[in-house]
């Protein structure tokens, strides 16, 4: 019941013979009458983030941090620490790292797929499930990786990433390994060509001296280039001789041109060549005999040092042929089921720490860490603030929607607040209505069937107070 005034009723009038215009309500002012609604919505958010909390599962984060020097990676040309490495060349780090040949290689240098906890809950593959899990994050402008990895069991996601770790070092040192090996192959593979070709040429010059020396002329040739050739030992009287003969034939050749061939200093100096030709010839034999079991002796040599260094080659080819096989049997052991009984294999007690103590690093790539596996203390999932705050966002905009919903829908009457806000006016009092047996709400059934009541006690009151209310303003209309 509202007493209006004269000025309220000249308002009325004007409006239109007594109808009040209703201003529009803002989103605050319906929140606000409807703070009720609002503020249980948000405690009941609230609570179900508290319950989320209780029973949620804990998530520990285990981190390593790993730092690639620039200075000898293969394929790289840098010389500083502080140079950055092409981005690619990290990602691809990254991308090994997560890679199926490092994780299958991990689960044993933590304890074995059976002895952890966290891989047996898991309802994939322990490799799918450890690549989920895992994240590798490169640096930007630095070359350091960091990896994580996620686990409700904090122990075991420790030593499964110093695990990770220790596999990815041990790649390297592999591969740096391997690399050497390869070098190796391929040095001794051309020492021997060189050995294949000089013994090639050795055994061709053999042939050719041997088919030489079958005539006069080509076995004092033979012998002369013999002779005069470097590495090889001569004869000092035949050298004597070829000189002597050589003197011999221009002295004889000059006397020919001064006196003719009659005169008898020609016919002495032709029978001193003719001399030192036939003791040269005989020599020959001998020498050339000589000479050719020295080539002979080479070719001997050549053909040991080809041998030699076949049977290197082949020892070489072997060994990393047996390298690679022991590899991929360590590779097979580890990836097999631990026996029946739950006895693990040798390798699963070792743990990563002795790993990475034990782990030849090369100068292929050079490695360091910078932070080993650690996890933390606290669990970074779920995280108190962030639930707490989602549930406060999601509350409040759930509990504006749900406030906004039953305004538009609901029938009830209006509150005190509500009808001032609508009327623009003070309410005076609220008369309780209480419906009659007929059905009928009017107050004076109120009165008539329900004498003697609180409610109808209270209607008298506040009509007693709304008639001296209007007596008092003079107002001319009662609604």
């Amino acid at each position: 019941m509202t007493a209006i005034g004269e000025h309220a009723a000249a308002s009325n009038h004007s409006h239109g013979g007594g109808a009040v215009e209703r201003a529009p309500d803002t989103i605050f002012q319906i929140v606000w009458r409807q703070r009720r609604t609002f503020i249980t919505t948000l405690a009941i958010c609230l609570s179900l983030a508290v319950i989320y909390l209780v029973f949620a599962t804990r998530i520990y984060t285990a981190s390593a941090t790993l730092f690639i020097d620039p200075s000898g990676p293969f394929g790289m040309t840098a010389q500083s620490r502080d140079e950055r490495l092409p981005e690619s060349y990290l990602q691809a780090q990254g991308q090994l790292i997560r890679s199926h040949a490092i994780l299958i290689d991990a689960i044993p240098r933590a304890g074995g797929a059976d002895n952890l906890a966290m891989l047996r809950e898991a309802e994939q593959s322990p490799v799918l499930w450890l690549q989920e899990q895992l994240s590798v994050e490169v640096g930007k402008r630095d070359n350091v990786i960091k990896v994580e990895l996620k686990s409700s069991q904090p122990e075991e996601a420790r030593r499964m990433l110093g695990g990770i770790v220790a596999s990815y070092l041990e790649y390297h040192a592999t591969r740096q390994e391997d690399e050497i090996a390869r070098e190796r192959v391929q040095q001794w593979s051309a020492a021997l060509v060189e050995a294949q070709l000089a013994r090639v040429n050795i055994d061709s010059a053999y042939g050719a001296a041997q088919a030489k020396i079958s005539t006069p002329q080509g076995l004092a040739e033979f012998v002369e280039a013999q002779q005069s050739r470097q590495g090889r030992t001569t004869d000092d009287e035949y050298s004597r001789l070829l000189v002597a003969l050589q003197g011999t034939r221009l002295h004889a050749d000059q006397l020919y041109r001064n006196f003719g061939p009659r005169h008898a200093a020609v016919a002495t100096a032709a029978q001193q060549v003719a001399a030192l030709e036939q003791e040269l010839e005989e020599k020959r034999p001998r020498l050339a005999a000589a000479y050719l079991a020295a080539i002979d002796q080479e070719r001997r040599q050549a053909a040991e040092r080809e041998l030699i260094l076949q049977n290197a080659v082949a020892r070489a080819r072997l060994r990393a042929v047996d390298d690679q096989l022991a590899k991929s049997v360590e590779t097979i052991v580890s990836a097999a089921p631990a026996s029946p009984g739950g006895a693990a294999s040798p390798q699963s007690h070792n743990t990563p720490d002795d790993a990475l103590r034990q782990q030849p690093i090369g100068t292929g790539l050079k490695i360091d860490i910078w932070e080993p596996a650690q996890v933390s203390a606290q669990p970074t999932w779920p995280s108190k603030s962030r639930v707490l705050l989602g549930a406060l966002l999601v509350g409040s905009m759930l509990g504006v929607g749900v406030s906004l919903l039953q305004a538009a829908s609901t029938d009830a009457p209006l509150s005190r607040e509500e009808l001032e806000h609508a009327l623009q006016l003070s309410v005076v009092g609220r008369l309780p209505i209480r419906p009659s047996s007929e059905g009928s709400t009017d107050s004076v059934d109120l009165v008539a069937n329900a004498h003697g009541t609180a409610s109808a006690e209270a209607y008298r009151l506040l009509h007693t107070r709304v008639s001296a209310e209007l007596d008092a303003r003079g107002a001319r209309s009662l609604v």
